[in-house]
């Protein structure tokens, strides 16, 4: 009677397990069509929009639904970068530092477009005349192990460091960089940007 009992309990027990994997497997099915259609929707509404006359008035609008209703999904954080310009070019800088700033911290996951935030972000920080934060926000993206372009991070920031008359730093990024990089004009930059530091007296050698 017991053994029967013992059965009889742990068959339940299976009964719920089983019927919780079951509702748990629906659940993360149904997230994943969700997820699957508004990654569609968001490709389409892209497209849409790059249709649209560059920079217009009905572009912008279309890029800022976007970038409210899908910031992230691939296109909707496409649509983030191409909204930034729009303000960038529009002279609107601080709508531009919110909107590149706001892209860097929700692409994490893709360090291409992660890196083309952060440097765009930096444009419009040296624009808004934040050329120290410029300079940390190139270092960041430098500092980045997935960047593919690390020298012209840091060589973004060398120029930085120099309109600043940070000369000293100036020269220690681009040592950085000619340290590092083997070849590229990131680091034929960094040489001549060093050279005439050197030549000028601006600092010793």
């Amino acid at each position: 009677m017991h053994a029967f009992t013992f059965v009889r309990d742990n068959l339940k027990v299976a009964g719920w397990m089983a019927g919780i994997a079951a509702i748990v497997l629906l659940i993360v099915l149904s997230g994943n069509r969700i997820h699957s259609y508004r990654v569609n929707k968001a490709a389409g509404a892209l497209y849409a929009a790059q249709t649209m006359a560059a920079g217009s008035a009905e572009q912008q609008k279309a890029l800022e639904e976007m970038a409210d209703d899908y910031s992230s999904t691939p296109a909707g954080r496409e649509a983030m970068l191409l909204l930034g310009d729009i303000y960038m070019a529009r002279g609107d800088i601080d709508l531009a530092q919110e909107k590149f700033g706001e892209l860097a911290k929700k692409s994490g996951g893709t360090p291409l477009m992660q890196i083309a935030a952060l440097h765009r972000l930096a444009a419009a920080q040296k624009a808004a005349g934040r050329t120290q934060d410029a300079a940390k926000t190139f270092i960041t993206a430098a500092d980045n192990l997935k960047n593919l372009n690390r020298p012209e991070s840091l060589y973004q920031a060398g120029l930085c460091y120099e309109e600043l008359k940070q000369y000293d730093e100036a020269a220690k990024i681009y040592r950085r960089v000619t340290d590092s990089a083997s070849e590229g004009d990131a680091r034929s930059k960094s040489e001549e940007r060093l050279l005439w530091l050197i030549a000028s007296g601006t600092i010793s050698g």
